[in-house]
């Protein structure tokens, strides 16, 4: 390992030793988009990018920033037209270093500073207002990790986590704890009782050694002083194993089902707000190979969201995002994207030969991430031939640099999936035309 690290430094000192000869792109994309996009590649790999790198939506810039030798290093930039969304920061090797500024598209602001290896030290988020809502620290010498939340009555919550142990706190506004838990390997070990601002005890725990009902209640009614039921789920050796039940503020259930080492199973209901309309889902068996228990802990881990549950999807620059969004019209609208742009870049004629079915089918399982600066990442595609997946994944490419996923007022990757079946013909009709009615899709 050390000896291929040692020629790769070699071979890049080389090449920025040399005069290294670039050649300018211009592309136009997706029509929609109304964007372009100027950057410069090495001559003699042209896959490689080297240089400045500009995008302009109806003109204007948009995204702009320098590649060395295939990475991203340098000031970079990312706005939409209106301002509503922004970007700043610094790369190093591909890498966030130094102080980063990000701006939601809900107002919220966030300043990050990230060391020089690109690991994030810390990070505080404001509303609109500059009001703090939330921190996280990582304290370099014990390795811990804190991250605070803090609620509009001004409540706290508070995770810490040092190794395999996590400590979640909620804590009243004079300080006085609320409520601690304890996780080991992201298995809840035990809580503690329920106390009032006062220390009293509101309520006992009966939940040890990683059995009983975790009770957990609406954090907005604590600070009247009322224990308003959120949620009551039974747990066994650390995870979710039993009764499920989740109620709404004024006492009536709205979910209900049975957890399995963590997972749904069976039957479960789910209540609208009136409580009246009940629908139904089978989960059916437990899953051996989802057994793992995941999840997000800290704010600089940017979760892997799937296109069935985001919040809110990609969009381009070019339409940004209004006060009315609509999730449904929104997805609908990015999966209309990924069709015109694979109908634009992906010739389907070229690679007629190599097809090898009789009715001139091709099918590509495929898969890929919108990172959280609205640019296309990790594309895997599967065909029977590698030039197939090889013309797929340069056609995605040619998606502009969009508006990033969100989830719960974060910046998220989203992961798109979907099998691609198309007929190799003429360019006369539209390949892609069946992907708007394929439901396979994460």
């Amino acid at each position: 390992m050390k000896y291929t690290f040692l020629i790769f430094s070699l071979i890049t000192t080389v090449l920025l030793g040399q005069d290294l000869k670039t050649k300018k792109v211009k592309e136009k994309l997706v029509s929609r988009s109304k964007t372009t996009r100027v950057y410069h590649v090495l001559k003699d790999n042209e896959e490689i990018r080297h240089g400045a790198y500009n995008e302009f939506c109806k003109k204007e810039l948009v995204v702009s920033g320098h590649y060395k030798l295939g990475q991203k290093d340098g000031v970079w930039m990312y706005k939409g037209l209106t301002g509503e969304y922004f970007q700043k920061g610094t790369f190093k090797e591909g890498k966030e270093v130094g102080v980063w500024k990000k701006k939601t598209v809900k107002g919220e602001e966030t300043i990050a500073y990230y060391n020089n290896t690109g690991r994030l030290d810390s990070s505080f988020v404001y509303n609109s207002n500059h009001v703090l809502l939330s921190t996280y620290k990582y304290n370099a010498e014990k390795k811990e990790r804190q991250s605070i939340i803090i609620y509009n009555n001004g409540f706290k919550k508070i995770e810490s986590s040092i190794d395999s142990l996590s400590v979640v706190k909620i804590v009243h506004p004079n300080g006085v704890v609320f409520q601690e838990q304890k996780m080991i390997d992201d298995k809840m070990i035990s809580t503690s009782d329920y106390y009032d601002k006062d220390g009293t005890i509101l309520r006992k725990s009966n939940f040890k050694d990683g059995k009983g009902t975790l009770l957990t209640y609406y954090i907005n009614k604590l600070q009247e002083g009322k224990l308003v039921g959120k949620s009551a789920i039974s747990y066994l050796n650390g995870l979710p194993n039993g009764s499920y039940i989740a109620y709404q503020e004024n006492g009536e259930i709205y979910q209900q089902g049975k957890m399995m080492k963590g997972q749904r199973v069976g039957f479960w209901k789910e209540w609208d707000e009136d409580a009246r309309k009940m629908k139904t889902k089978n989960y059916k068996k437990y899953n051996v190979k989802k057994a793992k228990n995941k999840r997000v802990v800290f704010e600089n881990t940017y979760e892997d969201v799937p296109f069935s549950a985001i919040q809110n999807p990609p969009v381009l620059m070019v339409d940004g995002i209004s006060h009315k969004f609509n999730t449904k019209k929104a997805k609908l609208k990015f999966e209309e994207l990924i069709q015109q742009n694979l109908s634009k870049n992906f010739d389907n004629e070229s690679l007629a030969k190599y097809v090898d079915s009789k009715d001139g089918i091709c099918r590509i399982a495929a898969i890929f991430k919108i990172n959280t600066y609205g640019e296309i990442s990790d594309i895997k595609a599967k065909a029977k031939h590698p030039e197939i997946s090889k013309a797929f994944k340069k056609a995605l490419k040619k998606l502009p640099t969009l508006i990033p996923a969100s989830q719960r007022g974060k910046q998220v990757n989203l992961l798109f999936a979907l099998p691609l079946v198309f007929k190799v013909k003429s360019r006369e009709e539209d390949p892609f035309k069946s992907l708007q009615n394929n439901n396979n899709r994460y």
